[in-house]
């Protein structure tokens, strides 16, 4: 049988110009969904919940809150926030934003393709970052789901410096290392901070999904089977919508 003609991408692609080369800008639709969609609505949420939990864990007690000493300290409850919220965020948007650009609700972002370990570890982590696929077996499930929680704590490890270290540092400047006052100090702190790291990590989750998308797509390896199913940049969504 011969070789199915491709068609070429033509201008009116905004990932590609006249020529059929690739654009290395980011689209209209990706702004807004990476800034609006991940970010703000993330912020947004993220934040009425540690609102909610602060309400909870700080107008019950009748202990001090403070900065850093403890029981009752923001310094720690801001530490454990980051690491649970990279575990979520990863665990929740990967697999949207996957499943979103396999059913070409948002396009990937071209990037050229790195060689070697660089490439491999970022076909690796799209693949093993997709735990609501279906027909995987069990134990591939398990297994994502393993190293999707891995992921987001790492996340977490870089993201630590500077979201904790700027969120504590200004808090510390405000009410200094004790006692924080009475009110609603210590909510409005967690719902600020709590909405804040979210809205960044969703951000960074979303965009390395697509630009990991785009390096998977040069040499496809199938996450099921490790059978290599498609080599062709042009052909790339059609595989892989065809597993969703």
């Amino acid at each position: 049988m011969p070789p199915i003609a491709k068609e070429r991408p033509g201008a009116a692609d905004p990932h590609y110009d006249a020529s059929g080369r690739r654009r290395r800008v980011l689209t209209a639709r990706q702004i807004i969904y990476l800034g609006i969609q991940q970010f703000l609505i993330n912020t947004i949420v993220a934040g009425g919940i540690n609102f909610g939990i602060a309400t909870a864990m700080y107008r019950t007690t009748s202990q001090t809150i403070n900065v850093w000493p403890f029981p009752n300290t923001l310094a720690g409850d801001a530490c454990v926030t980051v690491f649970i919220t990279g575990v979520l965020i990863w665990l929740t948007t990967a697999s949207m934003v996957i499943r979103d650009l396999r059913l070409h609700n948002i396009t990937p972002i071209p990037l050229v393709k790195p060689n070697g370990r660089i490439h491999d570890a970022l076909r690796w982590m799209i693949t093993n970052s997709y735990i609501i696929e279906r027909g995987i077996p069990f134990k591939t499930r398990i297994w994502r789901v393993f190293v999707t929680v891995v992921q987001g704590a790492l996340l977490g490890v870089v993201l630590f410096g500077p979201v904790w270290g700027i969120g504590v540092g200004i808090l510390s400047g405000i009410y200094g290392c004790c006692t924080v006052p009475n009110g609603w100090a210590a909510e409005v702190f967690k719902l600020i901070f709590g909405g804040i790291d979210a809205g960044i990590t969703a951000f960074v989750v979303s965009l390395l999904m697509l630009l990991a998308y785009v390096e998977s797509s040069q040499q496809l390896v199938d996450g099921a089977n490790g059978a290599r199913v498609g080599s062709d940049v042009t052909d790339h969504d059609q595989v892989l919508s065809s597993r969703v």
